[in-house]
């Protein structure tokens, strides 16, 4: 029979003799106990009404080896070649299923939680489509025939993969109809395989499989195990698969699906990326024409097409205050003074006036207008006086700086220090002497100072400690 793709069956599997793959079991249970092989030409139905041999299998195999062999079988062989016999039974039921090369369910919808091939070997599809495989998926019977799917409760029930036997390294037994299963999901490999024989009308055995010298590469194998599909005298034969199966698809830097080569498209950042998510995440720039992803473009005020983040580097600034980066619409422009230090020249420090941009609320905040020459500035409320540096500003600074001068205290100041009377300011040599005396006392004799006394309500601090001070005429 013809696989189908997209083609949706319903078989119904009638009760048959032991699998080959029973029967390989059985012989090698009898070789392990230096028993007799079964005849080929024996019927390895599970009971039979007509013939010579006639009831179960395991009293049929009984009365075999009595008559032929004259071999007795305990009870205890007989249980066991029965239950194997029974395991590889195929037992009357109705499937529903399908054969594809499109995988685009979710994990889970098949009874496939947990599947590697969704998660860390996604590319494993894409091997198994470029060499020709497919899935077999089961549905549940009664929902698949009444059409009824819901989110909660869908008509999945089971599925396995499958991939040409003609793929194996060093071997040209394998005909197109010979077939590798293995991975099944919500029903066993061995009963899906079973399944697939007796739909398909070939054998089916047990065979080591592997990818690449291993079963653990990018297309992983489940236990290392899968089951080989065909014609009798095919799958009687060697019973290790090998293949060399490798990715040849470039990965997409998005949903990391692979493209197949020429169906690739280039991303903004130079890397390859499918078509679909290069229409879902990459948009032309309104300003440049240049592409760009879709989270990185801006939208001006009062426009319609976006922007990629280097066009709108030049309509945007920072706000000279919070730091925050806004459209130049939505900020306001001021004159901000700033006090640098020149240290090549070794000058004292210079104001400079500069333009900045201030947010709206920072510009309500943190601006003033000058009085002077009707400028807005910034003015931190930390240092009302950092603002204008107008020569109107400039000259009410300097009669400030007089008016404070004035208020000092005036000299000459005269002083009386430990006995020693003169003015501060006098360079006369009476004063100069007497100063010097003082000093030179309390120096040698450690006089202790007096202590201010003070005569005046403004008296700045004193450069000596013990200094009587008044004001002179």
């Amino acid at each position: 029979m013809k696989i189908e793709l997209g083609e949706k069956y319903i078989y119904e599997m009638t009760c048959s003799g032991v699998s080959l793959e029973g029967r390989d079991e059985i012989d090698k249970l009898l070789r392990e106990n230096r028993l007799p092989r079964i005849p080929k030409n024996f019927n390895w139905a599970w009971k039979l009404t007509k013939g010579k041999y006639v009831g179960t299998f395991p009293k049929r195999i009984s009365k075999l080896f009595q008559e032929k062999y004259h071999r007795k079988i305990y009870p205890i062989m007989l249980e066991l070649i029965g239950n194997i016999a029974k395991s590889h039974l195929h037992k009357p039921t109705t499937y529903a299923l399908d054969f594809t090369d499109r995988f685009d369910w979710e994990a889970g919808d098949f009874g496939d939680h947990g599947s590697c091939f969704w998660s860390c070997h996604k590319s494993a599809k894409d091997i198994i489509v470029d060499h020709g495989g497919m899935a077999v998926r089961f549905y549940h019977v009664k929902e698949y025939l009444s059409g009824i799917f819901t989110p909660d409760w869908k008509a999945g029930m089971a599925r396995a993969w499958i991939l040409p036997a003609k793929h194996s390294v060093g071997s040209k037994r394998y005909d197109d109809y010979a077939k590798i299963i293995f991975n099944g999901y919500g029903l066993d490999t061995l009963q899906i395989a079973k399944i697939l024989a007796r739909f398909l009308g070939k054998n089916y055995r047990r065979v080591e499989f592997s990818n690449c010298d291993k079963a653990s590469g990018d297309l992983w194998i489940n236990g290392g195990t899968g089951y080989l599909l065909g014609k009798l005298e095919v799958v009687s034969g060697p019973s290790v698969i090998a293949m060399e199966l490798k990715d040849i698809r470039v990965r997409c830097c998005q949903c990391e699906k692979g493209i197949k080569d020429g169906e690739q498209v280039i991303s903004p950042d130079n890397r390859d990326i499918c078509r679909n998510c290069h229409k879902k995440y990459v948009i032309v720039c309104g300003k440049c024409k240049k592409e760009c992803w879709k989270s990185g473009v801006l939208t001006r005020p009062g426009r319609d097409k976006p922007i990629c983040g280097e066009c709108a580097a030049l309509h945007r600034e920072s706000c000279w205050r919070c730091g925050y980066s806004r459209w130049k619409e939505e900020m306001k422009e001021v004159i901000v003074s700033t006090t640098i230090s020149d240290e090549i020249e070794n000058t004292s420090d210079k104001t400079l006036e500069k333009t900045a941009w201030l947010c709206q609320s920072c510009f309500r905040k943190y601006t003033k207008k000058c009085e002077h020459c009707g400028q807005l500035h910034y003015s931190h409320e930390s240092d009302p006086s950092f603002g204008c540096n107008c020569e109107g500003r400039k000259k009410e600074a300097t009669q400030k700086a007089s008016k404070e001068k004035k208020s000092l205290i005036k000299l000459p100041l005269k002083v009386s220090l430990n006995g020693e009377n003169y003015m501060i300011g006098c360079s006369c040599p009476t004063c100069v002497n007497a100063q010097e005396r003082a000093e030179r006392r309390i120096q040698n004799d450690r006089i202790i100072p007096q202590q201010i006394q003070p005569t005046s309500n403004i008296l700045p601090s004193p450069p000596w400690n013990g200094w009587t001070m008044q004001y002179g005429n």
